[in-house]
């Protein structure tokens, strides 16, 4: 049986953001600033898997927060598990929906943003939307010729310009109704929309030193059996060395000015896989990638 809001829910805030990070201070200031620029009166929820130092002595160090709602959780050095990752967010940001009109719950290397509309429009257009929505996943890389380290400090479009469509990242992290994620944070236990007004940008790749650096920081990190047994730490395991070709390739493509075109493509292909799959969670089953475009014009405009 599925429980509804007891008491009945009453929501006294606008808007919360919640994700689980381990070491990520500079991708985790990023997230904070960018949700800042969503909403000033934003709420801010990290569950801190362990981290050294923890993330609220780091984060409080980097930057002047005073006067954000920013909330930490610690939790103990678990071994990572994405089943376990995807329970912890779920019951958190349903106990969250109580209190908040929307909860946005992704990875703090993932930033959600307008496309095509400015900063100020991205509250309003929210809190349009009904149930879960899923903003397009687009994957921000540097172009390491054009563009400099990355400073979390300042806003995103002023430094990358450069990335890809992807369904990966295309994921149902915006709630205005409970539900449950799936693994990584990829699918829902309810049916959700795709919304072309917004995007997920990925983060992972957003400086190629960092990147490095945190892919050597993970393979420390003990995984679960589990972890393993589903093959899903490949990621973290395999040496981020091996992807230098992938900011490489950047250099040497001709890159699509604009986004509009590409979008549209990538959208029609996305919305004909749209389904239930097993286990009762819907998401889609394919892995699409776009051509890479210019996206910085149209961020934040």
């Amino acid at each position: 049986m599925r429980l509804e809001f007891w008491p009945e829910r009453t929501p006294e805030a606008p808007i919360a953001f919640l994700t689980m990070a381990r070491d990520e201070t500079v991708l985790l200031e990023a997230w904070v600033n960018n949700g800042l620029r969503i909403c000033p009166d934003a709420a801010f929820f990290v569950l801190d898997h362990a981290s050294s130092p923890s993330l609220s002595e780091s984060l409080r160090s980097r930057a002047d927060y005073g006067g954000v709602n920013l909330n930490f959780i610690n939790i103990p050095a678990v071994p990572f598990d994405d089943d376990f990752k995807a329970m912890a967010l779920s019951g958190f940001a349903k106990t969250l929906l109580h209190c908040y009109e929307i909860v946005v719950s992704t990875d703090c290397d993932e930033l959600l943003v307008g496309l095509g509309m400015r900063a100020d429009d991205v509250m309003p257009k929210l809190q349009t939307l009904t149930g879960i929505t899923a903003p397009i996943g687009f994957e921000i890389v540097q172009h390491t010729v054009k563009e400099s380290s990355f400073d979390p400090s300042q806003p995103i479009e002023l430094q990358r310009g450069y990335g890809f469509f992807a369904s990966g990242y295309t994921k149902p992290v915006i709630w205005k109704r409970r539900s449950e994620f799936g693994a990584g944070l990829h699918r829902s236990r309810e049916d959700f929309a795709y919304e072309t007004s917004l995007g997920l940008l990925h983060l992972r790749s957003v400086d190629h030193q960092m990147a490095l650096e945190r892919a050597a920081q993970r393979r420390q990190y003990e995984l679960s059996a589990g972890q393993i047994d589903h093959g899903r730490g490949g990621n973290w395991l395999r040496p981020q060395e091996q992807k230098v070709d992938f900011f490489a390739q950047l250099r040497s493509l001709e890159v699509i000015p604009g986004f509009e075109g590409v979008l549209k493509t990538f959208y029609t292909d996305l919305i004909v896989t749209h389904q239930k799959n097993g286990g009762g969670f819907w998401g889609h089953n394919i892995s699409k990638t776009s051509e890479y475009c210019e996206i910085s014009s149209v961020l934040y405009v």
